[in-house]
């Protein structure tokens, strides 16, 4: 179909559709025969019906026309003439990576400064807010298979490279993502292997304990240095093992991501499977915020990263991918997620500040000692 006759269409359907939604508007089918670009329905307002009126009834407009996103435009000249444009995609393009500039440059940012995460539907950039003067804050990250989940994560780990927080990465797949943040990593597991991911895990835990003890003397949390856990592929976490090892590690996991916060500690979780199973309840609820990438048709893979009765992420096709529905327990909200290739993604890795697990510890006893003096 051409795009003059997908205008035909959807300016003949405007009647009907109008009527569903309850809008007082007719057809400028003049407008409609000119070229244009897109799916647009030229309207002329009746009945003091405004272009704000028109942008409230816009999810049910996108519903009877069953596109993906649709924008209302009202004209500048005359107050009684919008535009309504269908979009058969949520975003019409990606949107790259902030630049960023020379390495030697650049002072290592703030952890709590807000990572960038992506734009919304109207363009204005997206911030994710890791670490706030509380301590730290978990992330739920799903999708299906080619939705931009790696992509996504990467996106978050070119935000907390030219930090000061440290960098943990348990990557049972095998870490061909992880290679590219190896100047930035304190430690890291990239494989499936029971033994070593539950050996990482409790040492991650055994951090959190001492921190409650540099806490309990009367240390604040941002005094801590920050650390943030990195776990792909959470349904495969040490599958390599035993059935009893895998519990193992799950558990550890539940308890680092629990206990994390106060310690100055964020967990960064993802997944392709999306279900009761790779994601247990405890897990979801402790996470403070949720990255739902595409599920579509999947209704329960959308609920079990965003919540109970939370759909949106199954309205997403295949082709949306890097667009996700992001919450912190309230209404999601739609973001494209920024692109970062590979030169960025090295570029960023060797920013910010390295510290091995041996030299927080060092770090943690310093303090603790101190504060005891």
């Amino acid at each position: 179909m051409t795009g003059m006759a997908r205008r035909l269409a959807a300016a003949a359907r405007w009647p009907a559709a109008s009527t569903s939604a309850g809008i007082h508007a007719r057809v400028r089918w003049l407008d409609v025969l000119r070229e244009g670009e897109g799916v647009e329905v030229p309207l002329r307002l009746l009945g003091g019906t405004t272009g704000t009126d028109v942008e409230r009834r816009a999810e049910a407009l996108r519903a009877l026309y069953r596109c993906a996103r649709v924008e209302v435009v009202a004209d500048r000249l005359r107050g009684d003439w919008a535009t309504v444009v269908l979009h058969r995609s949520v975003f019409p393009d990606v949107c790259d990576y902030p630049a960023l500039g020379p390495a030697e440059r650049v002072v290592p940012l703030a952890a709590v400064s807000p990572l960038p995460l992506g734009v919304d539907t109207r363009g204005r950039p997206v911030g994710l807010p890791l670490f706030t003067s509380a301590g730290g804050s978990s992330v739920l990250v799903g999708g299906v298979p080619g939705s931009g989940k790696t992509g996504t994560l990467r996106t978050l780990l070119a935000g907390l490279a030219p930090t000061t927080a440290s960098i943990v990465i348990i990557d049972p797949t095998g870490g061909a993502e992880a290679a590219l943040w190896r100047e930035r990593t304190s430690a890291s597991v990239l494989s499936a292997e029971a033994e070593p991911t539950v050996e990482l895990l409790s040492e991650l835990l055994a951090l959190i304990e001492r921190r409650g003890r540099v806490l309990g003397a009367g240390a604040t949390t941002g005094m801590l240095p920050p650390v943030v856990l990195v776990c792909d592929e959470l349904a495969e976490l040490a599958a390599a093992g035993t059935t009893r090892q895998q519990e193992d590690a799950r558990t550890l996991l539940r308890r680092v991501v629990a206990l994390g916060r106060k310690a100055n500690v964020s967990c960064v979780l993802a997944t392709q499977r999306t279900t009761a199973t790779s994601i247990d309840v405890t897990t979801r609820s402790l996470a403070a915020w949720r990255i739902a990438l595409a599920h579509p048709g999947d209704v329960h893979g959308s609920e079990a990263i965003l919540g109970a009765g939370r759909r949106e992420a199954a309205e997403l096709s295949k082709g949306d991918v890097g667009v996700a529905y992001v919450t912190s327990g309230g209404v999601p909200s739609l973001v494209r997620v920024y692109r970062v290739d590979e030169e960025q993604a090295l570029c960023a890795s060797r920013r910010g500040v390295w510290r091995s697990m041996s030299e927080l510890a060092e770090l943690d006893e310093a303090l603790l000692r101190e504060l005891r003096s």
